[in-house]
């Protein structure tokens, strides 16, 4: 019997497992309150909601057993509605046991386990839902006349009690709760089982052929793909539509609106309120205390914009259009023109200020620069779409390009201060991630202690920004420090570029032909041949011809030195103090910042070039605790535990905090994008396949002549060095920082966010911090339960999506195998 047992459990194993997590998910959404008395409506669709759930659980579950037989399928999806119902009526049990003894469940431990929750989810009346009487002292027993309230563990057909009732169907009480769930889930598998076992080819076949040449086969995907790449416009004009649009009595551009009565009330009296087209608190009878709110929708819809434009550049297809010239110019700008207009109505009528000069220039106000800036934006993107539509291949996909753009770029014009914090953290962690995505998604190098470069970042904005009371160096050593950043600048890339032509040259006089050596391991190693033709040398790419460690080495070291020696000449020669105030101290630190990570990067990378796996973790966590103590010890330097305080933001003193807090989300904005832009590079360049090659197996690739030195520790300093840069960012957000701030804990989350969006891809990172950064700061009504959501989360991901949530499509071959293989099966 136990053996029969035993053998049972095992082969539902897998639908149990999954079971708890269902148990757990329906009781987070009995504790944020989803059958509450707050809000009526959603009480109505409790119930039903927790079934559908069921029922999608049933069915993931039996999609697990495909291809298997359909009795195991079934099994495991009745198990995992079973487990689940089980655990949720032990919590409910437990609710339902505090209640019956007038413990102040609401009051002493969750918020919305009152008894209305009690009442819709066991099917008993409201009025009957109170503490029992309490039994006497002396006797111990009820009175005669005592209240004994309805016992909801019973199965019962009552309407008036039902939970669930469809026609003549209704049961109620926990244990038919418990039934539906089972059922539900049951449901699932055996609908997914069926449906996979039908065979669609001839059905498929004969639709086809039935609709060849309708509208269903010839207009219906056109008009499908061309909404995706209109998604992002769509959900932009659904969020514009439910803010508010400030109609002052001033004259703008836009006084028109109001000759045309639209500024009028019924009785032809002017009115100045505020313009919504759509109140969501109103129309949906929702709170702002409540999990569902206006700033939270808005805020989705926002993170929605974003994953829709990358949907739509991924659909953006490469084909010749049928259309002229002219016409793919006019259907690119009549939508981009609309989205201009709209972002110059609201920064007109709202005076938003998108930029904010330190000194007169022109005599222009800040307004007037504002204005300036974005024309400048608008016909540098006019020109990007009258240039690229030259080819007419590029027509889809500079439309989507133009339309995601300016839809993601003037929707902080209508956003709150509130959801700009929550869009520019997210910014933030987009640019983080993307530096962590190098190392660990391209490079293959798993990094605990990422977090360091990111604090070293924000601590030398911290030094170098001459407004901060952290600020130490004198008068002297910023003029100094001035002039040697210049002669970096300037000096060390030209010295770079004739150090590498030299070795060339070195290289090409001393190999005429290819010359093939044995290693240690006996595996022939093939290196470049260099020919002359007509007295000529070919010359190879710098990164084709890499120079030895130790000559690499040398020419740093001689590159550091002449630096110093120009910077000491430069300020030596009379031309006056490089006065660093006249600079923002943002600007100045920015190239400082850089070539601070980017130092640590590779000063990390040398010890562990040899370290792999679980051990080049270990080496990375040490580093980033290093780091760590060094921030509390070192007091003279870094403040210690009270950090640095005072930090400047880049705007001048007295800019108002909306228009502070608007150039700040900008200038995340741009940052993430300018490192989008050099990770995507990268990817598709030589460096990034070898990256790959190097993930895949460092053996194989240095045996394929890859110089895995020179490779990781590139992948070290330039993840680093956007660390660096974001570190930057955040100090100059926060105005203060303190060691707290550069915990393991951001490490591991941004690693999470890696992981989750998928490794090596870009949109995964990006939809990974939207997921791990944005979606708890709208849980945020549910402050107690967040982690619990956010763990649940994490689980659920893992199992339906193991290879993220936007992973990098296959390489080519790769899928072609994989099509091969099963057009085989």
């Amino acid at each position: 019997m136990l053996q029969r047992l035993r053998s049972t459990l095992s082969t539902v194993r897998s639908g149990i497992n999954t079971g708890i997590l269902l148990g757990l998910g329906l009781i987070f959404l009995t504790l944020i309150g989803l059958p509450s008395d707050d809000s009526a409506q959603l009480a109505a669709t409790a119930v039903p909601l927790y079934l559908f759930i069921a029922g999608v659980i049933g069915w993931l579950v039996a999609k697990q057993f495909s291809r298997e037989t359909t009795r195991l399928a079934i099994q495991n999806a009745f198990a995992a509605g079973l487990s689940g119902a089980i655990v949720f009526l032990l919590f409910l049990g437990l609710i339902n046991r505090w209640h019956a003894q007038g413990i102040d469940v609401a009051g002493l431990y969750f918020a919305n386990m009152n008894t209305y929750p009690m009442h819709i989810l066991s099917g008993v009346p409201l009025e009957e839902l109170r503490p029992n009487t309490a039994v006497d002292v002396i006797t111990g027993q009820l009175p005669d006349d005592a209240y004994i309230r309805t016992n909801p563990f019973t199965l019962t057909f009552d309407k008036d009690r039902a939970i669930f009732s469809i026609g003549s169907l209704a049961i109620g009480g926990f244990y038919g709760l418990a039934i539906m769930l089972t059922l539900a889930s049951t449901i699932g598998g055996i609908l997914e089982q069926t449906l996979f076992r039908i065979d669609w080819r001839p059905l498929r076949a004969r639709v086809r052929e039935a609709t060849q040449g309708t509208f269903f086969h010839r207009t219906l995907p056109t008009l499908f793909h061309w909404l995706i790449l209109l998604s992002p416009v769509l959900i932009f004009l659904m969020f514009w539509a439910t803010v508010e649009h400030e109609r002052g009595t001033e004259q703008t551009i836009f006084s028109f609106v109001s000759e045309l009565g639209l500024g009028t009330n019924l009785f032809g009296e002017p009115t100045y309120s505020d313009l919504q087209l759509i109140d969501l608190n109103d129309t949906f009878n929702l709170s702002n205390e409540s999990l569902i709110n206006d700033v939270s929708i808005q805020l989705g819809m926002t993170f929605l914009l974003i994953i829709m434009a990358i949907v739509a550049l991924r659909r953006a297809q490469t084909d010749p259009s049928r259309f002229n010239y002219a016409t793919r110019v006019v259907l690119n700008l009549i939508p981009y023109l609309v989205l201009s207009l709209m972002a110059l109505w609201r920064v007109e009528t709202s005076r938003i200020n998108i930029i904010a000069p330190s000194f007169d220039v022109l005599g222009l106000d800040q307004h007037d620069w504002t204005l300036l800036v974005m024309g400048i934006g608008w016909i540098v993107l006019l020109a990007y779409i009258i240039y690229a539509q030259r080819t007419p291949e590029n027509f889809e996909l500079t439309f989507a390009v133009s339309l995601s753009l300016v839809a993601f770029l003037i929707s902080p014009l209508f956003m709150t201060q509130y959801q700009t914090f929550v869009v520019g953290r997210v910014m933030l962690a987009v640019m983080f991630g993307l530096g962590l995505n190098i190392v660990v998604g391209y490079a293959g190098l798993l990094d605990l202690g990422y977090v360091a470069f990111y604090a070293i970042g924000a601590y030398t904005f911290a030094f170098i920004a001459y407004e901060s009371e952290q600020f130490k160096l004198s008068t002297g050593q910023l003029n100094t420090l001035g002039w040697t950043t210049l002669a970096a600048i300037v000096i060390a890339p030209i010295f770079m570029l004739l150090a590498a032509q030299i070795w060339q040259r070195l290289s090409a006089d001393k190999s005429s032909m290819t010359i093939a050596e044995s290693n240690d391991y006996g595996i022939r190693q093939n290196y470049r041949a260099y020919q002359t033709s007509s007295g000529l040398l070919r010359k190879a790419k710098v990164w084709e011809n890499q120079p030895p460690m130790l000559f690499s080495l040398a020419i740093v070291a001689i590159a550091i030195v002449i630096i110093f020696i120009a910077g000491d000449i430069l300020q030596n020669l009379n031309l006056g103090e490089f006065d660093a105030t006249i600079v923002s101290s943002f600007l100045v630190a920015i190239p400082i910042a850089l070539m601070a990570g980017a130092f640590a990067g590779i000063m990390l990378g040398f010890p562990v070039l040899r370290l792999r796996g679980d051990y080049l973790a270990i080496v990375t966590l040490g580093f980033g605790e290093i780091i760590s103590l060094a921030l509390k010890n070192l007091d003279n330097i870094t403040g210690g535990p009270s950090g640095a305080i005072g930090i400047p933001k880049p705007v001048p003193s007295g800019t108002s905090i909306p228009t502070s807090n608007l150039i700040l989300l900008y200038i995340s904005v741009v940052g993430a994008m300018i490192v989008l832009y050099i990770s995507s590079n990268l990817r598709h360049s030589r460096i990034g396949r070898a990256w790959l090659a190097m993930r895949s197996d460092e053996d194989i690739a240095q045996a394929m002549g890859i110089n895995l030195v020179n490779l990781k520790l590139l992948a070290f300093s330039l993840g680093a060095a956007m660390a660096a840069l974001a570190g930057m960012i955040f100090a100059s957000r926060q105005s203060s920082i303190f060691p707290d701030d550069f915990s393991l804990e951001i490490s591991i989350n941004v690693l999470s966010l890696v992981i989750i969006g998928g490794m090596g891809s870009l949109p995964g990172v990006i939809v990974g911090s939207i997921v791990l950064i944005g979606l708890p700061e709208l849980l945020r009504p549910v402050a107690d339960y967040r982690i619990m959501a956010f763990g649940l989360l994490l689980i659920l991901t893992m199992i339906v999506r193991p290879e993220g949530l936007m992973p990098s499509p296959p390489p080519e071959l790769e899928e072609r195998a994989r099509q091969l293989a099963e057009a085989e099966e």
